[in-house]
C-alpha cells in the first residue's frame, strides 16, 4: 500500500532562509551583535509565496540558486534568470508594510529583457502556476534570444573572414 506522503511546508531553500532570520532574532546569549530584522507578515507571505513557486518550479526540471534572501535565480540550460519578489513601488500613501503588494520580477540584464507578475488584478497566490508557467517560458524565450545572437555573432564572424579572404585574393 501507498504512503501519501505530504510536502513539507515550505521549500528547503525557503526553510533555510527561515532559519537564518529565526537565527537573527534569536541571537545565542553570547553574541555581541544585535541584528534589527525582524521578519513581519509581509516577510512570511513572501516566505510562503516563494516556497509554492519553488516547489511548482523543482516539479518541472529548473533548479533554483539562493543567492541572499528575496534574490535567487533559476537555471536551466545553463541559461541564468535572476529573479526577485519585493513590495511594489506603486502603494497607495499610508500603506501598512505588512499589507503592501508585491511584484514578482525575472529579468535578463544582458538581453534587456524582463516579465513582471504585480497584485493589480490578484495575488500572487492565485498566480502561482503562471508565474512558474512563464518563468519555464522566460527561461525559452532568454534561450532563443542567446541563440539568435550567436548566430548573428557567427554570421558576421563569416562575413568578416570572407571579406578578409577577398583582400587577400586581391592582392595576390
Amino acid at each position: 500500500m501507498r504512503k501519501n506522503i505530504a510536502k513539507p511546508k515550505h521549500h528547503p531553500i525557503v526553510e533555510k532562509w527561515l532559519q537564518q532570520h529565526h537565527a537573527i532574532i534569536n541571537p545565542p546569549i553570547s553574541a555581541k551583535v544585535q541584528f534589527n530584522f525582524r521578519p513581519n507578515k509581509l516577510a512570511h507571505r513572501q516566505y510562503r509565496i516563494l516556497s509554492a513557486i519553488f516547489f511548482a518550479i523543482d516539479e518541472r526540471g529548473i533548479s533554483i540558486h539562493p543567492h541572499a534572501w528575496r534574490l535567487f535565480y533559476f537555471k536551466s540550460d545553463n541559461i541564468y534568470v535572476p529573479a526577485y519578489i519585493y513590495p511594489s513601488k506603486q502603494q497607495p500613501p499610508n500603506t501598512r508594510a505588512d499589507m503592501a503588494k508585491l511584484e514578482f520580477l525575472l529579468l535578463n540584464h544582458q538581453l534587456g529583457v524582463r516579465e513582471t507578475w504585480t497584485e493589480e488584478d490578484a495575488p500572487l497566490e492565485d498566480q502561482l502556476e503562471a508565474i512558474a508557467a512563464g518563468i519555464q517560458e522566460f527561461i525559452q524565450t532568454v534561450a532563443g534570444l542567446i541563440a539568435k545572437a550567436q548566430e548573428w555573432q557567427l554570421e558576421q564572424r563569416i562575413l568578416a573572414l570572407q571579406r578578409e579572404l577577398e583582400t587577400i585574393r586581391s592582392a595576390e
